[in-house]
């Protein structure tokens, strides 16, 4: 097996260990924003290899070459989870946050991953790069607050535990 694909199950495993403290109810809360923002990065995905923004050149299974999968459901799903747990409803901390996780990504681990040969910036500036996955984590943060409040969650005394309102299959139960 070849090294960068060791360090990409390895970011991939170690990523989806950390989720393990997350917490059940923090889980089930912001799993569905962690989805959506794996929709949203494989659209930015799909438009980049079209325009050739970046070209992968490394992937963990042999016939991707669009997608970074190992990327996108390891550590963008994982660390949606954590940044969402510790700083929801207060955007200002949301903000700085991934402010922080996004240079890092794109100044530090990026430079990183390109001298690995792991993939190539072709169409695209690193600070374009970087702006783009800052709008992607308003659009997230956006999303979380309609979907909560479409789905009327409702945290308990603790603030850890969700409550969803869906209709039911049978309809009201008439009062006794």
């Amino acid at each position: 097996m070849e090294l960068n694909q060791l360090i990409m199950m390895g970011v991939f495993g170690l990523s989806w260990i950390t989720a393990l403290w997350i917490g059940g109810a923090a889980f089930r809360r912001y799993v569905p924003v962690a989805l959506f923002s794996t929709l949203v990065v494989s659209i930015v995905f799909e438009t980049a290899y079209t325009l050739r923004w970046w070209e992968l050149e490394s992937s963990m299974v042999p016939w991707n070459r669009v997608n970074n999968l190992w990327f996108v459901f390891g550590p963008f799903f994982v660390f949606t989870l954590w940044i969402f747990k510790l700083t929801f409803r207060r955007f200002g901390l949301f903000l700085l946050v991934n402010v922080g996780f996004d240079a890092f990504q794109m100044f530090v681990f990026s430079p990183w991953l390109e001298a690995r040969k792991l993939y190539t910036l072709v169409n695209i500036e690193r600070w374009q790069v970087f702006l783009l996955m800052l709008a992607i984590a308003i659009l997230l943060y956006l999303y979380q607050l309609w979907f909560e409040h479409t789905f009327s969650l409702q945290s308990g005394p603790r603030g850890d535990s969700v409550k969803i309102d869906l209709p039911t299959w049978r309809g009201r139960r008439k009062a006794r």
